[in-house]
């Protein structure tokens, strides 16, 4: 997906807990409950890693993600701004 992103000059796919996160990431909304704190899946043409809140990251990380190598959760605390932490 990433070449392809890449390909298109797309930015980034973000996925929140649903079917498209079920498939390519194995967790949906039955494992974890959609508010308004999200938790998503980023894929950008460089990377990809999951977006979580700061007191849900243990929670994240027990998560059966398939995946080759290190999964990167990368957090955000109460009161920040997510998607400057997505264009980091």
């Amino acid at each position: 997906m990433a070449g392809l992103l890449d390909q298109e000059g797309v930015d980034a796919f973000i996925a929140e807990p649903g079917g498209t996160s079920q498939y390519y990431a194995n967790f949906s909304n039955l494992t974890w409950e959609l508010s308004e704190r999200p938790f998503l899946l980023v894929v950008t043409p460089k990377k990809m890693f999951f977006l979580t809140p700061l007191f849900e990251v243990s929670r994240a990380m027990m998560l059966e993600i398939p995946v080759t190598g290190t999964i990167t959760f990368i957090t955000w605390a109460e009161g920040n701004y997510t998607l400057e932490i997505v264009l980091m």
